[in-house]
């Protein structure tokens, strides 16, 4: 475990002296976690373009007290790094998101851009468990750019308005292919997905609906409930988000029929709860 906790020779003072600052008082290391992620959330920008560091200067003292800006791999070192300051088993893990769900067939489809980093944290009691630090950062500059595809999208509304009639016929003959093809993706969704992932879906469906955006990790998603439920509600989302998210990063996670049974219950009464 030696090997989770060491520091680069480069870490700077200002870097283990906001670590211990935020850490101190804290009741448990899941609180200093989210100590951390909260400062983090408050100071950083989440920006592919962030400059680099300049030579020789270690980069998460950078990313923390100068640039300000950074992307996934680079906040997830920052925590990694306060985290092993204070004694905290952590590593950074690099994967992918979920992706974009494809609609007919209710497959993800991931892909390059779906990239991603966070940080694992060694508990003794249940073992490696994983934070997001990137999910509630801020996006740097505009969230939304026009794209090419916005000309694209205007150039075709005045196509359609010239042959409108025609265009109802292929209409109704794609959305009866669509329809087909719906029908047989549901026949194959839950044999492909398994319940965990029909779970996991069903998250993601209740959380759209309270806001969240599509592709939100898991306790971004379960942050939805917390912005106007009471306590108890908002910790069953995250209590569900937890389980979901140990199912996709633990390799040493067993299902178990009453675990599954237990979070199925969780996810009823978010279902139910009043917004």
């Amino acid at each position: 475990m030696s090997a989770y906790l060491q520091v680069p020779e480069s870490t700077s003072p200002e870097t283990i002296a906001l670590a211990t600052e935020l850490a101190a008082g804290q009741p448990s290391t899941y609180d200093t976690v989210r100590a951390y992620e909260a400062w983090i959330r408050q100071t950083v920008e989440y920006d592919l373009n962030a400059p680099l560091p300049a030579p020789e200067t270690d980069a998460v003292h950078d990313l923390l007290f100068e640039s300000n800006r950074g992307f996934c791999e680079q906040i997830a070192s920052a925590l990694a790094i306060m985290l092993r300051t204070q004694g905290v088993p952590t590593r950074v893990t690099t994967g992918y998101v979920s992706g974009t769900r494809d609609p007919i067939t209710g497959v993800f489809e991931v892909r390059a851009s779906d990239a991603h980093a966070w940080v694992e944290v060694w508990f003794p009691e249940t073992g490696w468990q994983p934070f997001d630090p990137t999910a509630n950062v801020p996006l740097a500059g505009d969230a939304e750019v026009d794209s090419v595809g916005v000309g694209l999208i205007t150039a075709l509304g005045g196509f359609v308005g010239v042959h409108r009639r025609a265009l109802g016929v292929v209409a109704l003959l794609g959305l009866a292919a669509m329809l087909t093809f719906w029908l047989a993706g549901r026949l194959l969704y839950r044999r492909r997905r398994g319940r965990w992932g029909v779970l996991q879906d069903r998250f993601a469906r209740a959380a759209e609906r309270r806001g969240a955006r599509p592709g939100a990790t898991n306790p971004e998603m379960a942050a939805r409930w917390a912005s106007d439920c009471d306590g108890d509600v908002a910790a069953r989302a995250e209590q569900v988000a937890g389980q979901l998210d140990r199912v996709s990063f633990d390799p040493g996670f067993v299902d178990d029929d009453r675990e599954y049974g237990d979070i199925e219950k969780l996810m009823g009464s978010l279902d139910g709860a009043a917004r």
